[in-house]
Order: structure tokens, then sequence, then C-alpha cells
């Protein structure tokens, strides 16, 4: 089921040119009993398009919830926010979609 999730994840968010790179974290991407899914999202964006640009990702998301049957949580940071590492397991991320808009096949940071 993760390689499904990270598969539909990252095909939603490839329509959009402004995500840098997407990543998993949290309960679901450790194995563990989970509520939802905890997807870290960095787009590079102005600060004046941010708030316009979060809405757009998080709306996309929402409309493959039903497929993967399973809330998404996402948390979306610009450049500079994720490279001041804000979370606690950074070490722990699973790419999702890097850089260049490609699927991940492994995980890291």
């Amino acid at each position: 089921m993760p390689a499904q999730v990270k598969a539909a994840i990252a095909e939603s968010l490839r329509r959009h040119p402004s995500v840098l790179s997407a990543w998993g974290f949290g309960s679901f991407f450790r194995g563990e009993f989970h509520h939802d899914v905890d997807v870290l999202v960095v787009v590079g964006v102005p600060q004046d398009r941010l708030l316009h640009t979060a809405r757009e990702v998080r709306a996309a998301l929402v409309e493959i919830e039903h497929t993967i049957g399973v809330p998404i949580d996402p948390l979306i940071l610009t450049e500079s926010e994720f490279e001041s590492r804000p979370l606690r397991d950074m070490e722990e991320l699973v790419r999702i979609v890097s850089a260049n808009g490609r699927t991940s096949t492994n995980g890291g940071f």
C-alpha cells in the first residue's frame, strides 16, 4: 500500500509546477498504525503566492483521498523553510517527488 499511496500523491503533485519536492513522514511511512498520511510539500513560489499555491496543493491532495482510502495531512513549506529543517524527524523523511518531478524509489533525505 505505501507504494500505491506514494504513486498517487506523486501523480497529483506533478501537475503543479510550483512543487519542488514532496516527502512522506509520520506513522504511515514508519509502517505504524495511522489515521492519515503526513506529506511535506516544498514549493518554489514568492511569498505573495504562497497562500494561493498552498490552497491548490491541498485541493489536489484532497481529490485523491478517496482513491487511497485515507486522509492526507499536508505540510506546505517554502524552500527556505524546508532548509531550516523544521521537523524533528527530518532524517526519516521518505522522498515522494524529487526536484525534477520524478517519483523516488528509495527513501531518505
